[in-house]
């Protein structure tokens, strides 16, 4: 997803983040990331994740790859569903 397109970032347990998205086709409908995160770590994923989209000169930033195993910060350990709604 475009980082122009992020929406905002919730915390929905202390394992898991969901980030969402304007919908791809810009209705106004989302898309909703959810991310896995070591317990307790969300303010610190929050700021990752603000940082780089924030410092990026790329349109896209990885934040979860979870095929190739890499992750925009060492307390994300996976990426467990995108939602379309």
């Amino acid at each position: 997803m475009p980082a122009d397109n992020l929406l905002g970032i919730d915390a929905s347990s202390a394992t898991n983040l969901i980030v969402q998205f304007v919908a791809i086709d810009g209705t106004a409908d989302s898309t909703d990331c959810n991310i896995t995160i070591t317990s307790g770590k969300a303010k610190e994923v929050v700021t990752a994740i603000i940082e780089a989209v924030n410092s990026s000169v790329d349109p896209v930033i990885v934040v979860a790859d979870d095929v190739n195993s890499l992750y925009l910060d060492a307390d994300i350990s996976a990426c467990s569903t995108i939602t379309l709604t």
